[in-house]
């Protein structure tokens, strides 16, 4: 046997080692420890591409996304695993939603608080269990909707002071990330929906969003041209050379051309960041597929305590850095409490498609106080 055969069983042996539930536990406990780095890494990239803003999330962002997903899709096709895959649709549509969220937010970011966009994003939270309730036709107990709401209160408590320090906090883009937060609720619950519905390898489906991502971006560049007075975010058409040039020469060789720009550590950032999103969106995708898109966004707003911490280190977090608070102190215990309130019951199961059996079967709750009935009667 092989040595990538024999880590491949192993790997399949620890997977089957743990109960379903143990397993999703796993990975909310790898999410929970790796994101709020990536999140920082994210920033502080897009803090030293503040003049390319279109360059890095349309054109840069994407293609590195395409180049790491392809190596994961290489590595099966070298290894002769098989590659499940899928119509090109719904990946086309995904990818939309998420180049637009990318798009939209990177014009944003630079102009807001790390805080700021932290509360801002929680208010994706109801949207998506509003969306996925209406879309997906998934049920929740009370608990779930308690969990949601203390995740919610937990972040306003901790951070709302900090929208009257004035700092960051222009308001055009507070309203661009407002916008941008749609299409990336609605890009989960595609995601989550895709997932239910078949059994497509993860590496391959995300190598063709990336695809659809950027083909997005391109066919965006012309917006990108619109003369807008007073505005930093368009392009002008007489530049686009010089634009480019400058964008390349501030990703790639870290040489500032244009005011404000802060291009010395640009690549680092970008290849570090990749690296760990690349691990994330696989963790991300599994956590769906083992769970559901509500669960993994009430995770992943566990990370906060933790990126609160790094986020206080200026060394780490740059311009955006901030110290730990008593509220901060007081959200992070709101925070476990809505964690496990949540856990306390699992979400109303039905059919679909686990990556731990690759095949479709119907979960049915151990709640029997609430709920004696299977989930496709329930509307019945």
């Amino acid at each position: 046997m092989s040595y990538n055969s024999l880590f491949y069983h192993k790997y399949l042996y620890l997977k089957h080692y743990f109960t379903n539930e143990g397993y999703l536990i796993f990975l909310s406990l790898i999410l929970i420890v790796v994101t709020p780095l990536d999140y920082i890494l994210y920033i502080r990239w897009l803090d030293g591409m503040i003049n390319y803003k279109w360059f890095a999330s349309s054109f840069i962002f994407p293609i590195f996304g395409i180049i790491f997903f392809y190596a994961g899709v290489l590595f099966k096709k070298i290894t002769n695993r098989p590659i499940q895959k899928c119509n090109q649709k719904p990946l086309a549509l995904i990818g939309s939603m998420d180049g637009t969220r990318s798009l939209l937010q990177s014009f944003s970011a630079p102009y807001l608080s790390i805080i700021v966009m932290t509360i801002l994003d929680k208010l994706s939270l109801p949207l998506l269990m509003g969306f996925s309730y209406f879309i997906l036709k998934r049920r929740y107990y009370k608990s779930h909707y308690l969990g949601v709401f203390l995740t919610v209160y937990a972040v306003m408590v901790s951070y709302i002071p900090s929208f009257s320090d004035g700092k960051f906090n222009e308001g055009w883009a507070t309203v661009i990330f407002l916008i941008g937060i749609l299409p990336g609720v609605l890009s989960f619950v595609f995601k989550e929906q895709m997932l239910d519905d078949q059994n497509v390898d993860i590496w391959w489906m995300n190598f063709w969003i990336s695809i659809w991502q950027f083909g997005l971006g391109l066919l965006l560049f012309p917006v990108m041209l619109l003369p807008l007075a007073s505005s930093n975010l368009t392009i002008n058409a007489n530049d686009v050379g010089s634009y480019f040039n400058d964008a390349f020469k501030c990703q790639f060789s870290g040489i500032n051309s244009r005011p404000n720009d802060n291009c010395n550590n640009n690549l680092s950032f970008l290849i570090i960041y990749n690296v760990v999103s690349t691990f994330i969106n696989i963790l991300m995708f599994l956590m769906i597929k083992e769970g559901s898109s509500t669960y993994y966004m009430i995770i992943n707003t566990v990370k906060l305590p933790i990126q609160a911490w790094l986020g206080s280190f200026r060394s780490i977090a740059g311009t955006n850095y901030a110290p730990i608070n008593i509220n901060n102190l007081f959200s992070f215990v709101l925070l476990a409490v809505s964690t496990i309130v949540y856990n306390n019951k699992n979400e109303i199961p039905y059919e679909r498609i686990v990556s731990c059996d690759s095949e479709v079967e119907l979960r049915t709750s151990s709640d029997k106080e609430e709920s004696e009935v299977d989930y496709k009667y329930l509307n019945n």
